[in-house]
């Protein structure tokens, strides 16, 4: 009886054994499950806040912002729900709110160096990027994100046609009439191929590129015609000055040969019958 009751106890701790290590086991697979999670949400959430970041920093107004606050509330509230101890979520969701707050009424610079038009075409490249990536944690339909998608876009036809159209005009002012149509053509060609060509916004612009690309070549016509009229009264003055000199050059043959004559005449020996 003894025996059978020592084979109970040793059978009992060992399924006691195996219950608790499947159980902790179970429970380590589903902490590293959640870390995992966590981790995919933090490093979308990473990539967003660059992004809200870098709008701010380029004093972007847009209602993109605020898609991108809300997912970035989302994804903070979802790990706060995955990890009510996840460190730092109350200061991250804070300090969202205060950034937010910060550049609502930022103004909107006009004129950017090539430098900072690379960083903004990346910015919307990433954007763009991330709305078609339909990973989204706040709740948006696809009617709403096709607008924020049309947004970004016309935001990014905006900044090439701000950039190129400046480089233009300072090119036409150093005469560079060939460089200047080439960054108007640019921004025509750009613009044609965006996926929102038939936006009204984008056939205004290229309507205006088009309108001064004609004006581009009228101001070389005049400049060409210009250089030529002075060229024609260049050619007219030196002709004229010529003519003066030859007349100048045979009056004071004329006079030289006079005074020859006159001497001639004066140094000529008196005649016999004088004598």
């Amino acid at each position: 009886m003894e025996e059978y009751l020592l084979f109970f106890a040793i059978g009992g701790l060992l399924f006691l054994t195996l219950f608790v290590n499947s159980v902790s086991e179970a429970y380590e697979q589903k902490q590293r499950e959640k870390r995992l999670k966590i981790l995919r949400i933090k490093r979308g959430l990473d990539e967003l806040s660059d992004i809200l970041e870098k709008f701010n920093d380029f004093q972007i107004k847009s209602t993109i912002s605020q898609l991108l606050s809300s997912e970035i509330m989302a994804r903070l509230q979802a790990i706060q729900k995955l990890d009510k101890n996840f460190r730092g979520i109350e200061t991250l969701l804070t300090e969202v709110d205060t950034h937010n707050e910060a550049n609502k009424a930022a103004p909107i610079p006009t004129v950017i160096s090539e430098q900072q038009y690379q960083e903004k075409i990346k910015l919307f490249r990433c954007l763009i990027k991330r709305i078609h990536s339909h990973q989204w944690y706040s709740a948006n339909s696809e009617k709403t994100m096709h607008q924020y998608h049309d947004e970004a876009q016309l935001l990014r036809a905006e900044t090439i046609n701000q950039y190129y159209t400046g480089v233009a005009q300072k090119d036409s002012e150093k005469k560079a009439f060939l460089l200047a149509k080439e960054h108007y053509n640019y921004i025509i060609h750009a613009l044609k191929q965006s996926p929102i060509h038939n936006n009204t916004r984008i056939l205004e612009i290229i309507e205006q590129t088009e309108f001064m690309l004609e004006q581009l070549n009228q101001q070389q016509l005049d400049h060409e015609q210009t250089h030529i009229n002075k060229n024609l009264e260049t050619e007219a003055e030196n002709k004229d000055n010529e003519k003066v000199q030859d007349n100048i050059e045979g009056h004071q043959a004329n006079v030289e040969n006079s005074a020859t004559i006159k001497t001639s005449a004066d140094e000529k020996p008196p005649s016999s019958e004088a004598t």
